[in-house]
C-alpha cells in the first residue's frame, strides 16, 4: 500500500524523475508479487506517461510492458473478474497515439469513459487524442474535466498550457507554466514549456537562460545505464557501440537550443543542436512539427518537409495545428497563393497572421499583408520576423515612406534583415546597394530561397550567367524543394545553353514527364516555353510538345515560342517548313541564331545554316552552342573535317571561359571534336580521336553517342573486344541506337558469329534503308 501511494503520488508530480520512481516502485511490488495485475497496469501507464510526455522508452519495450497487464487483466476477466482497469485502458490510448494508430485509441476511450467515467488519467489520455484530432476544445474540456478528479495532477496543466502555446497564445502558456513552477520548482516539463512560449514570442534569452540552466540539469539527471553499460543512455536495439543515443527530455531541449541558435544566427552552434536533437526524436507530432518550423528558419526546405510528412502519421488531416504547419510549409516551398488561401480560412492567431502577412508580401497584397502583421505584432512585439515583414509590407505599400533606417537597423543583426532591405532597396532601382544586401542574405534563414532568386536575377540582368547560375545551383542544393529557385534555375540553364540540366530541373518542377510537379507552384509561361526549347534541342519532341501545350493562350506568342515550335517541327521532318518559318522571326541574339543554325541544317540548308551560325559568332565569339552547332555542320559536308576540328576545338577553348555550362555541354563538344578526328582526310587522328571521345565518356557516362564513337574510334584500331564494350554500353544506355547495333556486328563478326548476326538483324529491323544496310545484308550473306 505505501508503494503504491508514492507511485501514485510520483504519477501526478509528472517529471521524468517522478515517473521513474512510479516505475521503480511498481517492479519492486511486482517482484515480490510477480502476479499483482493492478501493479503490471499501473507500471504499463507510468512507462507509457514518460513515453508520451518526454520521449523516454518510447520503444517496444514500453508497448510490450502495457500490452502484458492488458494480457493479465483479460485473463483475469475470464475467470470472473472485473472490466479492464483505468490505468491499463489510458495506457493503451497513450502507446495507440504513439504509433499514429487514432483509431485504436479512440476504441480504448470509449471502453475507457464507459467503464471508468470519472479517471483522471482516462481523461488525460482522451484529451490527447482529442487535441490529436484537432478538437481543442473537445481537448481542453477533457483536461478540465481530468484536474476536477485530480487537482494535482500535473500533466494536465502541462497539457492546458501546450494547448494555449500551439494556438499561439504565449502569454497565458507563459502564465501557466510559471503556476506550475511555482509550485514545483524546476519542474522540467514546465520549464519545457516555458522555453518554447518564450521562443516563439522571440525571447531567446530568456529561452537561453532556462536551457543552459535548469532544464539542462534536468535533463542530465536522465536514464541512468546499466551497471555494465558505457553509454549515458539507453542502446535501442540495433544502435552502433559506441554511439550516445540522445533519448527524451535531451531530445527536446536539443531542439530548443538549435531554434533559439537559429534565431540568433549561430548556424555553426544550431546544426550540432539539431543532430542531436533528430537523433533521440520521440514519436510526438509537436516535436516534429516544431523541427519542421526550425529547420524551415534554415531555409532547409526538403528536411522540413520530411519532417511534415512523419508528423502527419500522428494527427487527423482537421488539426489545426497540421493545417497551419502545412501552410507554412507551402511557404518555404514557394507557393504562395494555396498557403494565402488556407491562412485566410484558419482561425487568427499570431503564428496564422504572421504567415499570411508573408504570404500576401508574396502576392504582391502589402496593405492587407500590413493588416494581418500588426495583428502578430500585438501579440509578438519583439518577434524579429514579424518586425521585418511589416517594415518590408511598408516599404512595399508607400515606397515613399519606406523606412530604410529601421530595415538597416534590423540587417545588422539578421540575414532576413539584409534580404527585406535589399528587396526594398531593388524595387526602388537602387541595384547597387541591392546587390550588396542580397549577398549579405546569403545564410540560413526562411527567405534563404527568395533571397537567391532576387540576387540571381540581378546578377543575369547585369550579364554575370555563370555566378547567377552557381548562386542558384548552391541555392536549389541548400533549400531542396523551393520551387521558384528551381525554375529560376531551370530558365537560366536554358537562356545559358545548360539544356540538359534545364530540363532536368523543369521537368521536375512543372511534372510533364507523367509525374505530378509541386502542388502549388504557380508555373509562369516562360517556364514551359524554356523547357520546350531544351526539350525540343536535345531531340525530346514529344516532351518539347506537352511542354508548349500547357502555356495559356494568352501567352502562346514572341519569338521564343516560334523557335520552340519550329525546333519541335523540324525534328518531326519538317525542317523545311520549320526554317521558312523560323527565318522570319528576329533574331534578338546569339542564341537564337544558334536555333536558326540548327534548323537551317537539319533542312539541309548549309549555306544558310552557316550563316546563321557565323551570325551568332559575329554577336558573340565565345557562344559555344554556336560553335559546337557549326561544328556539326562540318561534320556533315565533304572536305570540311580540318574546319570541323578547328570549330570544336575553338568550342572546347570557349566552354573553359564559361565553365558553368557544366560538363555535358562539354561532353557534346569532346563527341564531335572525336568524330571530327576520325573523318578521312589530313586532319585524321585516331589517337586524338579516342582522348576526345574517351573524355565525353567520362563527362557524360549516361550519353549513348560518346560511347557508339568511343566503340566505332576503338574498331577503327582493330580492337574488337573494347569496341564491342562501349557499343554494348551505348545499347545498354538507347536500345533503339540503330548504328550501335550495326557496328557491334562489325566488332564481333571475326569472334562470334551467332551475336554479330543478332546484331546485323537488329540494325536492319530499326533501319532497313540506314546508311549501313547493304553493309549489313553482305555480312549477313557472308556469315550464314
Amino acid at each position: 500500500d505505501r508503494r503504491f501511494r508514492s507511485a501514485a503520488a510520483a504519477l501526478d508530480v509528472a517529471t521524468p524523475d517522478s515517473y521513474r520512481a512510479a516505475v521503480a516502485d511498481y517492479r519492486e511490488i511486482l517482484r515480490r508479487e510477480p502476479g499483482n495485475v493492478g501493479a503490471a497496469a499501473h507500471l504499463g501507464l507510468a512507462l507509457a506517461l514518460l513515453a508520451t510526455e518526454y520521449g523516454e522508452g518510447a520503444d517496444p519495450s514500453t508497448q510490450a510492458q502495457v500490452q502484458r497487464a492488458w494480457f493479465a487483466e483479460t485473463q483475469q476477466q475470464r475467470r470472473g473478474g472485473a472490466a479492464h482497469s483505468a490505468p491499463a485502458l489510458a495506457a493503451r490510448v497513450l502507446i495507440s497515439l504513439q504509433a499514429g494508430d487514432r483509431e485504436e485509441a479512440d476504441r480504448q476511450v470509449k471502453l475507457g469513459h464507459a467503464g471508468h467515467p470519472n479517471a483522471a488519467h482516462v481523461l488525460y489520455a482522451a484529451a490527447l487524442l482529442r487535441r490529436a484530432e484537432g478538437d481543442v476544445e473537445g481537448s481542453r474540456s477533457a483536461l478540465n474535466a481530468a484536474l476536477n478528479v485530480d487537482k494535482d495532477l500535473v500533466a494536465a496543466r502541462l497539457a492546458l498550457a501546450a494547448l494555449d502555446l500551439d494556438e499561439g497564445a504565449t502569454a497565458p502558456a507563459r502564465a501557466a507554466y510559471d503556476a506550475v513552477l511555482a509550485a514545483h520548482p524546476d519542474h522540467p516539463g514546465a520549464l519545457l514549456g516555458r522555453v518554447l512560449a518564450n521562443l516563439d514570442a522571440g525571447l531567446e534569452r530568456e529561452a537561453l537562460a532556462d536551457l543552459t540552466g535548469p532544464l539542462a540539469r534536468a535533463a542530465a539527471r536522465g536514464p541512468q545505464p546499466a551497471a555494465d553499460d558505457d553509454a549515458r543512455a539507453p542502446r535501442p536495439a540495433g544502435a552502433p557501440p559506441g554511439v550516445v543515443v540522445v533519448t527524451g527530455l535531451e531530445s527536446w531541449r536539443q531542439l530548443a537550443l538549435a531554434q533559439a541558435y537559429v534565431a540568433t544566427e549561430a548556424a555553426a552552434q544550431a546544426q550540432p543542436a539539431l543532430e542531436q536533437a533528430t537523433a533521440g526524436a520521440p514519436p510526438d507530432a509537436r516535436f516534429l512539427l516544431r523541427l519542421m518550423r526550425v529547420r524551415l528558419a534554415q531555409g532547409r526546405v526538403s528536411e522540413a518537409r520530411a519532417a511534415f510528412g512523419t508528423a502527419n502519421k500522428y494527427l487527423s488531416q482537421a488539426n489545426r495545428a497540421l493545417a497551419l504547419a502545412g501552410a507554412e510549409l507551402m511557404l518555404g516551398q514557394g507557393f504562395d497563393a494555396p498557403a494565402e488561401k488556407i491562412l485566410a480560412a484558419l482561425k487568427a492567431s499570431p503564428r496564422r497572421d504572421l504567415l499570411l502577412g508573408r504570404a500576401r508580401i508574396g502576392l504582391g497584397q502589402p496593405l492587407a499583408a500590413i493588416e494581418a502583421l500588426q495583428r502578430a505584432e500585438a501579440s509578438w512585439p519583439r518577434l524579429t520576423q514579424v518586425r521585418v515583414y511589416l517594415l518590408l509590407a511598408r516599404a512595399l505599400a508607400e515606397p515613399a515612406k519606406a523606412d530604410r533606417a529601421g530595415l538597416t537597423q534590423l540587417a545588422a543583426g539578421s540575414h532576413l534583415g539584409h534580404y527585406a532591405l535589399g528587396r526594398v532597396l531593388l524595387a526602388g532601382g537602387d541595384q547597387a546597394q541591392a546587390r550588396v544586401e542580397l549577398t549579405a542574405a546569403r545564410g540560413e534563414h526562411v527567405e534563404a530561397g527568395r533571397a537567391a532568386v532576387l540576387l540571381a536575377t540581378l546578377l543575369r540582368d547585369r550579364g554575370e550567367v555563370g555566378p547567377a547560375l552557381e548562386l542558384l545551383d548552391k541555392a536549389v542544393a541548400e533549400t531542396g524543394d523551393f520551387a521558384p529557385a528551381r525554375a529560376a534555375l531551370g530558365r537560366l540553364s536554358e537562356a545559358a545553353g545548360r539544356n540538359v540540366e534545364a530540363r532536368q530541373v523543369l521537368t521536375a518542377v512543372l511534372g510533364i514527364d507523367g509525374t505530378r510537379g509541386p502542388r502549388g507552384y504557380r508555373a509562369e509561361p516562360e517556364d514551359y516555353v524554356a523547357l520546350a526549347l531544351a526539350s525540343a534541342r536535345l531531340g525530346f519532341v514529344q516532351e518539347a510538345e506537352a511542354a508548349l501545350a500547357k502555356v495559356p493562350e494568352a501567352d502562346a506568342k514572341g519569338p521564343r515560342l516560334a523557335r520552340a515550335q519550329a525546333l519541335i517541327q523540324a525534328y518531326k521532318g519538317e525542317a523545311v517548313a520549320a526554317a521558312k518559318a523560323l527565318a522570319k522571326v528576329p533574331a534578338a541574339d546569339a542564341a537564337a541564331r544558334a536555333d536558326l543554325g540548327r534548323v537551317q541544317r537539319q533542312a539541309g540548308n548549309a549555306a544558310a545554316s552557316e550563316a546563321a551560325y557565323q551570325a551568332a559568332l559575329q554577336q558573340d565569339p565565345g557562344h559555344v552552342d554556336a560553335l559546337a552547332g557549326l561544328g556539326q555542320l562540318y561534320l556533315l559536308m565533304p572536305g570540311r573535317a580540318p574546319q570541323a576540328v578547328a570549330t570544336f576545338e575553338r568550342a572546347l577553348k570557349a566552354w573553359g571561359q564559361r565553365q558553368y555550362l557544366g560538363a555535358a555541354k562539354r561532353a557534346q563538344i569532346q563527341i564531335g571534336l572525336g568524330r571530327a578526328y576520325l573523318l578521312a582526310g589530313p586532319s585524321h587522328d585516331a589517337a586524338k580521336a579516342r582522348a576526345a571521345l574517351t573524355a565525353a565518356a567520362a563527362d557524360a557516362p549516361a550519353d549513348p553517342d560518346a560511347h557508339l564513337y568511343l566503340g566505332r574510334c576503338y574498331l577503327g584500331e582493330g580492337d574488337g573486344a573494347r569496341a564491342a564494350t562501349s557499343l554494348a554500353r551505348a545499347l545498354q544506355l538507347d536500345p533503339q541506337l540503330a548504328d550501335a547495333h550495326f557496328f557491334t556486328g562489325e566488332a564481333l563478326a571475326k569472334t562470334d558469329a551467332a551475336r554479330a548476326r543478332t546484331a546485323y538483324q537488329e540494325y536492319l529491323r530499326l533501319a532497313k534503308d540506314g546508311s549501313h544496310a547493304a553493309l549489313a545484308r553482305v555480312a549477313l550473306d557472308r556469315l550464314k
